[in-house]
């Protein structure tokens, strides 16, 4: 690896032939990734050999993804959600629990009764209503439904003009498992999977059977409560209709276009559907072959609008692909230089350790780029879906750990993914703080079924990640409390914080660091305050504080009165 410019070189070697990786890069400028691989033949005589390329990537959430074999290239796009839109979810009618990802509030129009979700937002096209697809009941925005659902309060039915009505079907407890590769379930499994929504015909709609119910009602807090959804002994807790948002797909592709002895490699797509092969590519032993890859996100392609990922990154990836020429690499080597400019630290004997340190300077400037998004655990070295800690970014120590050095290493700017992720978190931290009644704990599920959940202890099982443990009516805390990990957009906080109180004041030590080594006041006055002065709020009220003189002392946490 060289440093300097960011060149990375590998060689692999076996008793009769061997392959070198050199000049790998990537390229400042673009999504480009361009190295030379050269096929060693260790038998002197051997003139030629036959290289294979695979494009391939794991998909065990079977999420949907094409791949292509163009005259030039091979292409491969996947998607991060599996649908758009998704069907509505039951959960708990309680109003002292935070469902972050979905909305039970509902409005029913006057005159009409016509039912859609209140507050979805302020866009009369954004409105998100019930929709039907085949026989699937969906949220969809209002203005893509032709026959909109209208809730009858003296029948009690969700119904359309067609006499169709929203029904539930109840599964049982051990009904549903988690989707596979998921985060540890919950007790008991994907709760909400428990029910389905159904789309019952006329002749079914007044009727209900031990399992199937077509009866809502709208409630004091205006959550739509299923009449009759509570079909286990074991759980008095009423159950509301709830509406996810439609789901982001931040989709992404990737082109490779490989190229021998000034000729373009042809590809096939693998019998598997999901793997691109190159056909008859026969290498010249101990002669370089160029490889070229373009990758691209539809957040890339919507310059990171969320509400509009409706163009494909396929062609942005490969534009990408066709970069890479000498003008490209030598920007790429400034780009480095420029980089190491900015500061310089010699250890004398410790050379280990001022070796550990540049490495680790790498690795930072390599995951990090103003305006994208901050990486998580294993930055932009991961290669699987399924990765250890789920490529999260842990908030306990290990996500503000990767900043801490940025600004006292001259290199502050590449702190703004951080404070741009972290941000996110503020109006979540703030009903999180607020809520209440911290003592119906929370638990994961699946994307608008999960509740935010403080812990104030492990459960008689010892289990700290099971959201438990509060007295009751402890709560209603000013500033924020935040979660312990989150993903990189808004949303994907995760639902428990292991009872780990010192969450947001350790969030917000790259905060300080950056003023102290900058004195930017505008940084101060727009991100810095605002996530200290919350914490502080938080700590202040959250403690019993002991005040002699012009002195203080922050006792046990309060106690619930």
């Amino acid at each position: 690896m060289q440093l300097s410019n960011g060149t990375i070189a590998a060689e692999i070697n076996a008793d009769q032939f061997g392959l070198k990786i050199e000049n790998l890069q990537v390229l400042s400028n673009s999504n480009t990734i361009v190295a030379e691989v050269v096929p060693v033949c260790n038998d002197k005589s051997q003139k030629t050999v036959h290289l294979d390329f695979t494009l391939q990537t794991d998909n065990p959430y079977s999420l949907p993804m094409e791949v292509a074999a163009g005259t030039h290239d091979a292409s491969l796009i996947k998607h991060a959600v599996p649908r758009k839109f998704v069907p509505p979810m039951l959960v708990s009618c309680s109003p002292r629990q935070i469902l972050y990802n979905s909305i039970r509030t509902w409005a029913v129009q006057n005159g009409t009764n016509l039912l859609s979700v209140l507050n979805s937002t302020s866009s009369e096209s954004g409105v998100l209503c019930l929709g039907v697809e085949g026989d699937s009941v969906l949220i969809k925005f209002c203005s893509d439904v032709e026959d909109k659902f209208a809730h009858n309060k003296e029948t009690g039915l969700i119904e359309n003009t067609s006499g169709q009505c929203v029904g539930i079907e109840y599964g049982g407890e051990n009904s549903t498992e988690c989707p596979k590769e998921s985060f540890p379930p919950p007790n008991p499994p994907c709760y909400t999977s428990q029910y389905t929504f159904k789309v019952l015909e006329r002749r079914d709609c007044k009727k209900e059977t031990q399992f199937v119910s077509p009866f809502w009602a709208i409630n004091e807090d205006g959550f739509m409560r299923s009449a009759n959804a509570n079909q286990d002994a074991n759980d008095d807790d009423e159950k509301c209709m709830t509406a996810p948002g439609p789901m982001i797909d931040n989709a992404v592709a990737v082109v490779a276009r490989i190229v021998n002895n000034h000729e373009v490699v042809m590809w096939n797509v693998g019998k598997d559907k999901i793997s691109i092969e190159s056909v008859g590519n026969e290498v010249t032993c101990n002669k370089p072959v160029s490889l070229k890859i373009g990758v691209a996100s539809a957040r890339n392609v919507n310059g990171g609008d969320e509400d509009d990922y409706k163009s494909s990154p396929i062609e942005l990836a490969r534009e990408n692909s066709n970069n890479g020429e000498l003008k490209d690499r030598e920007a790429t080597n400034e780009w480095w230089k420029e980089f190491w400019m900015s500061s310089r630290v010699s250890l004398g004997k410790w050379s280990e350790v001022e070796s550990f340190y540049y490495n680790m300077l790498y690795s930072f400037r390599a995951s990090n780029e103003v305006g994208n998004v901050s990486p998580g655990l294993w930055g932009p070295f991961c290669t699987t879906d399924t990765p250890d800690w789920a490529d999260q970014m842990t908030l306990d120590y290990n996500f503000e750990a990767n900043y801490w050095a940025a600004a006292t290493s001259n290199r502050a700017e590449l702190m703004e993914p951080y404070f741009a992720t972290v941000n996110s978190l503020m109006k979540i931290g703030e009903q999180r703080a607020s809520l209440p009644d911290w003592s119906e704990g929370g638990y994961p599920d699946l994307f608008g079924g999960e509740v935010a959940g403080m812990a104030c202890g492990p459960t008689p099982k010892g289990d700290w990640d099971t959201m438990y443990g509060c007295e009751i009516g402890f709560g209603g805390f000013e500033g924020v409390e935040f979660s312990s990990s989150m993903g990189p957009f808004e949303g994907m906080q995760i639902y428990m914080d292991d009872g780990t109180r010192f969450v947001a004041g350790l969030a917000a030590t790259p905060y300080i660091i950056h003023y102290e080594s900058t004195f930017d006041r505008a940084f101060w006055h727009d991100q810095a305050f605002p996530i200290i002065n919350a914490a502080e709020k938080f700590y202040f009220s959250y403690k019993e504080v002991e005040t002699t003189g012009s002195e203080f002392r922050l006792l046990a946490p309060r106690s619930a009165a």
